[in-house]
């Protein structure tokens, strides 16, 4: 009997984790919004939620998220936490009485997400918790300092608790891995990185598109860009649009299309500053905007050199390698993605830095002149298939559970 915890269902990789059901008796998901179908599902009602909410309605939206700070630890979302692990106390002892052996997986961010598993397994000590970090919060330097200083220290005491109670850790690749071993002194047996995966059903539309691009004389270059573009320090909406924009003065006709942002502030500065050389797109499905990003001459990666930028691994990356565009990587030289984008033959890793609007020229311009040709590693670009995924978080959970 396993219960996979996360309280929106439209997270990616919760969702693909959540289809490993088929293969024991019981799988629950747990969300505010749960689709899953067939009874399999446990609801908490979002009604949990912050009743300070009201404030960001009627305006004081800047009000309300100072105060959150403040009230709350480590998140609004404690009310709703609660409520979980009081539904899920009662439902996981009822069927440890019954002989069920019970496994929790938690995806973070946020920490507040790992109290429930940490109730649980102080509660229930039979219980199997695994812990899903995606990438490494406390390393990320905005993500600690979006805490008040007061409840600094205490994130760390949360985050150091969840470490050492939780019976497995897992990153979303090595170099995550290494950081959890050396820095956090996670002992390595208890750490497991499974990156994340695409889904071929999500490229059923596609037919015969390749990273064999020809140039049409008088197109404007599209580069594609999935997801959040303002997501600083991490990455930064205005170095990559002054990119752009330094590119087209020196004479190509270039456009950025961002799919999938929705955040206000994205918009305030394409606007403001970027709207000749950038588009926004309004959101919509994953598949679809998949679908438009694949219609690019180029996809783009963006990510500062800070040391967690060096261990992060996109969530969108397995996307891009599929979609079969050649892709222009602003990131780190030494990096996960990096590492990935050579390892794939996928495209050119450009510096996050003054010297990569250059760089970036002289790719579209010998795009202009002769077209581009990647050897594409399709072993390589395999490894992140989630038929081959699946394979590790079965492993993982079978590990733990019956190993």
């Amino acid at each position: 009997y396993f219960v996979v915890f996360h309280p929106d269902f439209t997270n990616y990789r919760m969702r693909l984790i959540y289809s490993l059901k088929k293969h024991y008796p019981k799988m629950f998901l747990v969300s505010t919004n749960h689709k899953g179908g067939n009874n399999q599902g446990i609801t908490i009602p979002g009604i949990y939620y912050n009743p300070l909410g009201i404030l960001n309605r009627i305006g004081l939206g800047r009000v309300e998220r100072v105060l959150d700070k403040y009230i709350y630890f480590p998140s609004p979302r404690i009310r709703y936490i609660k409520a979980a692990q009081r539904k899920l106390t009662k439902i996981i002892k009822r069927d440890i009485e019954q002989g069920c052996r019970v496994c929790v997986i938690n995806s973070l961010p946020h920490h507040d997400l790992g109290l429930v598993g940490l109730y649980l397994k102080k509660k229930f000590p039979s219980v199997r918790w695994i812990v899903d970090w995606r990438d490494l919060w406390s390393y990320d330097d905005k993500y600690f300092k979006s805490y008040a200083p007061i409840y600094r220290n205490k994130l760390i005491c949360l985050e150091r608790e969840i470490f050492d109670n939780c019976d497995l850790n897992v990153t979303t690749n090595d170099f995550a891995k290494d950081v959890l071993v050396t820095e956090y002194n996670i002992p390595a047996d208890k750490v497991v990185s499974i990156e994340h995966a695409f889904s071929r059903e999500d490229i059923e539309y596609q037919s015969g598109v390749t990273a064999d691009s020809k140039y049409q004389s008088g197109d404007v270059i599209n580069i594609g860009f999935l997801g959040g573009l303002s997501k600083p320090p991490k990455v930064s909406a205005v170095k990559v649009l002054d990119a752009i924009k330094s590119v087209k003065m020196s004479g190509i006709d270039v456009a950025l299309n961002v799919y999938g942002d929705s955040e206000a502030e994205t918009r305030v500065i394409i606007n403001k500053s970027f709207s000749d050389v950038a588009v926004l797109h309004e959101r919509q499905s994953h598949r679809e905007s998949l679908k438009q990003a694949a219609c690019s001459d180029f996809l783009l990666l963006a990510l500062e050199d800070l040391p967690n930028c060096h261990v992060i691994n996109l969530a969108k990356l397995p996307h891009y390698l599929i979609l079969g565009r050649p892709i222009l990587a602003m990131v780190p030289e030494k990096s996960f993605v990096a590492n990935v984008i050579r390892e794939t033959n996928t495209g050119f890793v450009i510096p996050p830095d003054e010297n990569g609007a250059k760089q970036m020229a002289d790719i579209l311009r010998a795009y202009k002149e002769s077209g581009i040709y990647l050897k594409i590693n399709n072993d390589v670009i395999d490894r992140f298939n989630w038929a081959r995924i699946s394979q590790k978080w079965l492993d993982a959970i079978n590990g733990i559970c019956f190993g």
